[in-house]
């Protein structure tokens, strides 16, 4: 990787997984669209935060960097964007105190508008420790038993437990260590794949991972356990913080 110069797939990904978010957000979307990107536009993120990393001298130079790239820009920008709802909205009803407390607290559904960034921020904490190890296959191997650990907890927990009825832990902890496996990735592909990657980058090979890729996607999908399923049933949750009662239907 150049240093001190922009990666331009890096850049083109990046933008390619921000206009999906964007699409992701709009009422009017397609659910055809939606089964294609929902399985990547969010973990490519965390791949590509993964590959550009660069690794500090201390964990103290690696937290101060954190905090001012991504905890103090959340920090104004999900707060400003709660305040300026609230007077766009006009609402008597919203309790935007307690929407800033929700937003302190990042609960995932739960007043967390700009959730991704804080996700990273912490997720770069065992990200530094994984990393400065220098053991790279074990690292991938524990990073992966982290993962499924997560996923692990969060199809079994009994979300009666919390009392917000989730199985979501403040400050996305129940999902760091899904996103850390992708950093993970990213920063070892950088270092030690991207080379044999480039060797099998042919157009008979992207066609058949495009083919694999549309299988794998729209398949589940038809049979009714695809990502579009589990969104809606994810999204199908009162939202008491607000008031607000959201009910998704799953055709």
């Amino acid at each position: 990787m150049a240093t001190g110069k922009r990666i331009e797939w890096v850049d083109i990904g990046k933008f390619i997984c921000i206009m999906f978010v964007m699409v992701s957000h709009l009422e009017s979307g397609s659910e055809v669209l939606d089964v294609f990107y929902k399985p990547f536009f969010l973990t490519v993120f965390f791949f590509l935060s993964g590959y550009v990393y660069k690794q500090p001298v201390t964990l103290k130079e690696h937290f101060i960097k954190k905090v001012k790239g991504l905890f103090v820009p959340w920090l104004i920008f999900s707060n400003f964007n709660i305040l300026l709802s609230a007077v766009i909205s006009l609402h008597g009803e919203r309790n935007t105190l307690c929407e800033l407390g929700w937003n302190l607290l990042q609960i995932r559904e739960y007043g967390d508008g700009v959730w991704f960034v804080a996700a990273l921020f912490v997720a770069f904490i065992p990200f530094y420790f994984i990393i400065k190890w220098n053991k790279p296959r074990w690292a991938c191997v524990l990073s992966v038993v982290l993962s499924l650990i997560s996923v692990l907890y969060s199809r079994q927990m009994n979300p009666e437990i919390l009392p917000w009825g989730s199985t979501a832990l403040p400050w996305h902890l129940e999902y760091i260590f899904q996103a850390m496996l992708w950093m993970v990735l990213g920063y070892y592909f950088r270092l030690y794949g991207e080379e044999t990657f480039d060797k099998l980058n042919t157009l008979l090979n992207r066609a058949i991972l495009w083919v694999v890729y549309l299988i794998g996607a729209y398949i589940p999908e038809a049979i009714g356990g695809g990502v579009l399923v589990n969104a809606r049933n994810l999204y199908n949750r009162y939202y008491w913080f607000r008031g607000v009662n959201i009910n998704l239907k799953v055709k």
